[in-house]
Order: C-alpha cells, then structure tokens, then sequence
C-alpha cells in the first residue's frame, strides 16, 4: 500500500523550472515520478513496492533520476527550509522575549531538510547499485521518508503556532494601548 504525500507544490516546481530552462528533462521526470513516483513523495512505501517501480524505470529513468536529486531537488529542500525558518523566526520574535527558549523553535525545519537530503543520497545509492538490491537500505531509505515528512508536517504546525502567538501578542498589545 503506498500513501501519497501532498506533492503539489513540487510539481509546480518542476513546471517552473521547466519553463524557465527549456529543458525536456523535467517532463521525463514528472513521467518516471508519477508511476510510483519516486521515494520523496511517499509517507511510506516498502522495498518491494519501490523496486517494482525502479525496475519500470529503464536506465534513463534511474540516471534522470539521479541527475534530479543532484540538482533541482536539495533547491527545492533548501527553499522551504527557509521560508519556514523565516516565517517562524519572525514570528516568534515578536511574539517572545529574547530570552525565551521558544525561539528555538525556528529551527525545526531543519530536521526535515536533513532527512530529505539524506533520503536523496540513499535514493541515489539504490539507482546506483540496482539491479543489485540492497533491502537494509531501500528499508531506511522508506524510514527515512516517512521521518521527513511527519518532521516537515510538525515543522509546519510550528510555524502556525508561532503566527497564532505572534497574532496574540500583538491583538493584546493593540487592546493594551486602546484602552
């Protein structure tokens, strides 16, 4: 059974870039990615499910494959990284003093990038060494998507909680001054 993770935003990454670099390697992509797709846009799949579908892949779709992880892909970790890093940093800045361990909560995101670079350098050994399977590895690899994907959901509600703190603080400071 495969769960799918909301991959949207992705995708419409892989549109931009596509536009912006005139490259048809991006729709080869979106073509391999969509079968099963690839490891990153599953909460959790199992080693057989996910060399099912590297088999279906060809040697193109493996070394495309790899060539998207080196490249485009950590962007793309990073990128959201730093929106929420910002997001919440600012957020919890104004809404805590500079004291206040909370803030520490900004880095967060953190985690999920990590277990998503991670997950690309693991999804790349297994290209690399297929048709040789390396089950201890497509087992953690499988972990570790699911790791990043429940760390980057909470690294999100982190965020939102530090804009409903900041949304308070400042609600009250406006009521303090009005009266």
């Amino acid at each position: 059974m495969l769960i799918v993770a909301d991959d949207s935003r992705r995708d419409s990454g892989l549109r931009i870039f596509h536009v912006c670099s005139n490259d048809s390697s991006c729709g080869r992509h979106a073509r391999f990615r969509r079968r099963l797709g690839a490891p990153d846009g599953h909460l959790f799949y199992t080693p057989t499910e996910l060399y099912a579908q590297i088999s279906t892949w060809g040697d193109a779709g493996r070394n495309h494959y790899i060539s998207f992880r080196l490249g485009l892909d950590p962007v793309w970790a990073l990128a959201y990284t730093s929106f929420l890093i910002t997001i919440t940093s600012v957020a919890l800045r104004r809404a805590t003093q500079p004291d206040d361990r909370r803030r520490l909560l900004n880095l967060t995101p953190l985690i999920p990038m990590s277990a998503d670079l991670a997950e690309n350098l693991m999804g790349i050994a297994l290209m690399s060494a297929y048709p040789n399977k390396l089950e201890w590895l497509a087992w953690l690899t499988a972990t570790t998507s699911c790791f990043k994907w429940v760390t980057l959901g909470l690294a999100h509600l982190l965020m939102l909680y530090a804009l409903a703190i900041s949304l308070r603080v400042a609600m009250r400071r406006k009521q303090a001054t009005n009266g």
